[in-house]
């Protein structure tokens, strides 16, 4: 690849360029385990895309690596990966000339629908194909995910879902977000590629910041008028439909993240009719889990339940 940031994809895993509904050409990752027994498919977060999210970056300016990251882990228990980056995230083409840009929240959901049918029905995959699959979602992509399987519970065993963005009501009362939250749709009708949602820095793992600032192909700026008011109106139908939920989930949020709402994911554990539902604090973290001190207890939780998942005959 003659992108920035190259990739380590370890002995067998490839990358693929292919146009979603909407024809826009998005980069798909595969990581097969040797002998699998399930699938997960994973989702990365705003401005942020899956070699950053889900492979290993120790410094600032390092390429992203498949050896010793979650990738390799689930690989080496018998779990195959997949992943896309969303249209104008990481190593995907965007639309409008404009990066980190949606015209809708749906449009991530039904591309990641998208994905997961043609993961499970394509006769290029036989390590992936007809194999129970779970969806991992982290921040940004907890939200995707949640829909996705909420949408479409027939695709997927089970939800994990890393510091998920299921609400945004405490986040938008910060810095300047309450004075734009009342011209949010004017904003978003008229100006909509206009960068104006502050978000959060991470100045409690700084290390972790420093490699997202110099990663070319994560995005550095403000959240678009429109996206942002998209992520509102996504994350407060995600509430109002929990109560409607009953997917399997395994939910980890630590209460010091202030990236996305904690209270999210309690409503979520205390909503959804789910007879399968695990809640899990990740104390002493912040919001990057796969990322931060304790990542590797983080892991093997995470490859414990979707091995269990992946694992139980689906009805």
């Amino acid at each position: 690849m003659d992108e920035a940031n190259e990739i380590s994809l370890g002995t067998s895993g490839w990358v693929q360029y292919a146009d979603n509904p909407r024809g826009v050409s998005l980069c798909r990752y595969f990581w097969p385990a040797e002998k699998p027994k399930g699938v997960i498919l994973v989702v990365h977060g705003h401005g942020n895309h899956i070699c950053f999210e889900f492979l290993n970056v120790k410094k600032s300016g390092e390429d992203h690596a498949y050896k010793d990251s979650f990738v390799e882990e689930a690989n080496k228990q018998g779990l195959s990966v997949c992943g896309v980056d969303f249209q104008g995230h990481g190593r995907s083409s965007s639309i409008r000339n404009s990066r980190c840009y949606v015209d809708r929240f749906q449009d991530y959901v039904d591309d990641l629908v998208h994905f997961a049918k043609y993961v499970h029905t394509s006769a290029d995959l036989p390590k992936f194909r007809n194999l129970p699959m779970v969806v991992l979602g982290a921040s940004l992509g907890g939200c995707i995910a949640v829909n996705a399987i909420h949408q479409n519970g027939d695709l997927f065993a089970g939800a994990v879902l890393l510091a998920p963005m299921l609400s945004l009501e405490k986040v938008a009362k910060t810095g300047l977000n309450p004075y734009l939250r009342p011209l949010a749709n004017l904003l978003s009708a008229v100006t909509p590629l206009l960068c104006v949602a502050e978000l959060k820095r991470n100045t409690r793992f700084p290390d972790i910041q420093d490699a997202f600032d110099n990663d070319p192909l994560c995005f550095h700026h403000y959240t678009r008028a429109r996206v942002a008011t998209e992520y509102l109106r996504a994350t407060e139908r995600t509430v109002r439909e929990m109560p409607n939920m009953t997917f399997p989930f395994l939910v980890m949020h630590s209460p010091d993240d202030d990236m996305t709402d904690y209270e999210g994911s309690k409503k979520l554990m205390e909503l959804s009719k789910s007879e399968d539902k695990t809640f899990q604090d990740a104390t002493d973290m912040w919001h990057f889990l796969l990322k931060e001190p304790g990542n590797d207890k983080i892991t093997q939780q995470v490859l414990k339940w979707a091995t269990q998942h992946v694992s139980t005959p689906q009805c």
